[in-house]
């Protein structure tokens, strides 16, 4: 249940009344200014009106006609509408009264259809919208919907909701399919007397079973014939199915995700080269590059045995190499450094195509190459290119079978064998400076022994933790990785695994202003224009508690945050507005629902804009800004706070903007078109109310916002230009798409 935190008595601080001015123009002057302290630059653009809540109606029931018209069509999971190119809804009348009543037509046919024929209670009179609309530019939430209002013997059958979202969703305790309407008698678990239901409880959006599991399905390589393979990964924690060959690209199924999986260098495969920006794109790599999303190392603690302590005998190995290639033309020569080699005297037995000069030792042969290392004192384990990372089964083998890896290819390679476990070529001049190192070690016992220490020890931690995610297998890894970019929660690449996101998610509010302390610290301002700087609402103020406020804050907890995984909700009262507002913590995201009233004002005074600000902890961070479509891509952008060459002008309102340090990542949607700044580091300002004069009729502006706290990509942060991640995508579909709520009159 959401905890109703009581009525604070405040004021602001009276500030004069200036002429009508643009605000925006304004805050850019006074951000740039001696006046202006403790602001960064403002970079906005010109500001050219905002959307009233007619507006936003207007657009939410006309996205609803589409989303009935195109529902069974919709099959793009990354756009957020449903609109579709050529389908646009004809409407007549042109007014938003008519576009309510095509709704409302198709709302009764449907749930007609559910029902008994027989009940001819349903129709077009019966059902009336919780939206009330007056003139043509005036929208009120009707009284008639909130829960304070329904008589329990009135409860049957009092409120019919449509979902307009290609996914199904919970509310109210009912499950409602895509584009299903539903008409609800018990509204019980919606109880709460100053809910508005047109507008509030949210709608969970519903994870079942089939929404958790990940379904991967891969390509089909010609060389291993079509596959019809279905592998279920055992003991994975997120329900983890594979289709097709064992080998190849792959997709994840629902989403436009493609991977590029392989095990081959780059140098050879152009497409195994990781483009930086391709995730951008929703391409993705698993290779035994670690830069990868999911890196795919030969070596794993499941495959490898490393510290067999069964080490080739100084006095039993043949002192000299062993060398297996069959490829004759590497992109690193390693040919070449071969033949220095043998020519310095050291011998070195060629068992395969490249270069052979002799047959595998005592009847062995090359099916089993780890008793072929076996026989020699050193292994040239010789890449065919030097690439970071890109480390093969020949140094794994090698160092399992109890040899002396002599190494060359990677050149990071020391960041990944254990310490003085190998000979790496490239610290020796030349060839033959190399071939004369190994003749020393294969004549001295003692140094030989030495290049085997390691093996007496534990492995270092520096090793366990680069490796340690291999002992979850890859394709485990790649469905873990899917659930935590569907859900939006944290994921650790180094250590490949699911993580709470870095700033939590809870809502807590003080106990004494009832605002928001965490997962942002939430204030109002009012924007002096005189002085050219904020007034915050809660400096110089008075505060009263009710009586409720002091019974249900008994005792010392009076002096703690109110936490809720839920719900939290305040009313303010300043010199200039009456606001409530509530906060409810969903599905990962926070919404915070607005209402705001002018206080008795006198006619034509002009009351300065009105901001809320969101402080975050986010430091040293980048502010991406977007333009008022909320589907177009990052429109406007700075990195770092200050790099001003990344930015243009954009002369429409917005409404998106996310800020971003290394760690975390925030975003603010808004329902209607507004302005957002971030004019203090790790700050957003939105624009709720302009200066305006009062009105003649006092009327209730309703904001709606949700924020969408995430952790940063730490593997793409310095490519990453703004986009919205698929969870985001996700997030704000479901903000754009509310609920239709209707009541049986």
């Amino acid at each position: 249940m959401f905890v109703q935190m009581g009525v604070f008595f405040a004021y602001f601080v009276s500030m004069p009344e200036v002429q009508p001015t643009n605000v925006l123009s304004r805050l850019r002057k006074a951000a740039t200014g001696a006046v202006a302290q403790n602001l960064h630059p403002i970079k906005v653009g010109e500001y050219r009106g905002m959307e009233t809540f007619y507006d936003v109606r207007l657009r939410q029931v006309q996205d609803a006609i589409r989303s009935q018209r195109t529902l069974s069509a919709v099959n793009d999971e990354d756009r957020l509408s449903s609109r579709k190119k050529g389908m646009e809804v004809d409407v007549s009348p042109e007014t938003i009264e008519g576009l309510t009543a095509m709704m409302l037509e198709r709302v009764v046919a449907d749930l007609k259809s559910s029902m008994d024929e027989s009940n001819s209670s349903i129709n077009d009179e019966s059902i009336k919208s919780c939206y009330e609309y007056g003139d043509s530019s005036s929208v009120v939430l009707s009284d008639r919907c909130k829960s304070a209002y329904i008589e329990p013997s009135e409860q049957t059958s009092t409120l019919v909701v449509f979902n307009p979202l290609p996914r199904k969703r919970r509310w109210c305790g009912h499950i409602i399919e895509a584009g299903q309407t539903l008409a609800i008698g018990d509204i019980a678990a919606c109880q709460e007397d100053w809910m508005n239901l047109a507008v509030y409880p949210p709608p969970f959006l519903v994870n079942s079973d089939e929404d958790d599991a990940i379904e991967v399905v891969t390509s089909q390589f010609y060389m291993f014939g079509n596959s019809d393979e279905i592998r279920r990964r055992p003991n994975c924690d997120v329900p983890c199915t594979w289709k097709g060959a064992p080998y190849g690209s792959f997709k994840i199924s629902g989403t436009k995700w493609e991977f590029t999986q392989s095990a081959e260098g780059p140098q050879y495969y152009e497409e195994n080269v990781i483009d930086p920006k391709a995730h951008l794109r929703d391409q993705f790599y698993s290779t035994v590059l670690f830069r990868s999303d999911i890196p795919l190392p030969y070596f794993s603690f499941e495959e490898y045995n490393i510290k067999a302590p069964d080490y080739v005998s100084f006095d039993k190995g043949i002192k000299g190499a062993s060398f297996i290639a069959n490829n004759c033309d590497s992109m690193n020569n390693r040919e070449a450094m071969v033949r220095g080699i043998m020519a310095t005297g050291f011998r070195v037995d060629c068992l395969s195509g490249c270069l052979h000069n002799a047959d595998p030792p005592h009847g062995l042969s090359m099916d089993n190459k780890r008793m072929l290392m076996r026989q020699y004192l050193f292994h040239l384990a010789f890449e065919n290119q030097n690439e970071d990372d890109y480390i093969t089964e020949k140094l794994w083998g090698s160092l399992e079978a109890g040899v002396i890896p002599v190494y060359l290819g990677a050149p990071n390679v020391r960041l990944h064998a254990p310490e003085g476990s190998i000979i790496v070529a490239a610290d020796f001049a030349s060839p033959q400076l190399l071939g004369e190192h190994l003749q020393k070690v294969a004549n001295d016992g003692e140094l030989y022994e030495q290049y085997h220490a390691w093996r007496k020890q534990d492995l270092s931690n520096t090793f366990l933790r680069k490796y340690n995610f291999t002992r979850t297998h890859s394709e485990c890894r790649t469905c873990l990785w899917a659930y935590a970019k569907k859900r939006g929660l944290g994921w650790d690449h180094e250590n490949q695994r699911i993580t709470p996101p870095h700033l939590s998610r809870e809502i807590c509010t003080d106990d004494m202003s009832g605002l928001a302390s965490r997962p942002f610290r939430e204030s109002y301002l009012l924007y002096d224009l005189t002085r050219q700087q904020y007034e915050d609402s809660q400096s110089h103020r008075i505060i009263e508690r009710s009586a409720r406020y002091e019974t249900d804050q008994a005792s010392s907890a009076a002096k703690h945050p109110q936490c809720s995984k839920r719900g939290l909700q305040s009313s303010l009262v300043s010199s200039h507005h009456e606001i409530e507002r509530s906060l409810v913590e969903h599905d990962g995201v926070i919404d915070i629902i607005i209402a705001i009233k002018y206080r008795h004002m006198r006619k034509g005074t002009i009351l300065p804009p009105l901001f809320l600000r969101l402080e975050t902890t986010i430091s040293n961070g980048r502010e991406y800004y977007t333009a008022s479509d909320h589907r177009s891509p990052a429109s406007k952008r700075t990195f770092n706070g200050a790099d001003s060459h990344h930015w243009q002008e954009q002369p429409d309102g917005m409404r998106y903007l996310m800020i971003q340090d290394p760690n975390s990542r925030i975003s603010v949607w808004a329902d209607w078109t507004t302005q957002m700044l971030s004019t203090v580091e790790g700050s957003i300002d939105i624009l709720l109310l302009p200066e305006e004069v009062v009105p003649v009729m006092s009327t209730t502006t309703h904001r709606k916002l949700r924020v969408i706290v995430e952790d940063s990509n730490p593997l793409h942060y310095d490519t990453d230009v703004g986009s919205p991640t698929y969870f985001a995508k996700q997030q704000a579909k479901d903000f754009y798409h509310p609920m239709e709520v209707f009541y049986a009159g």
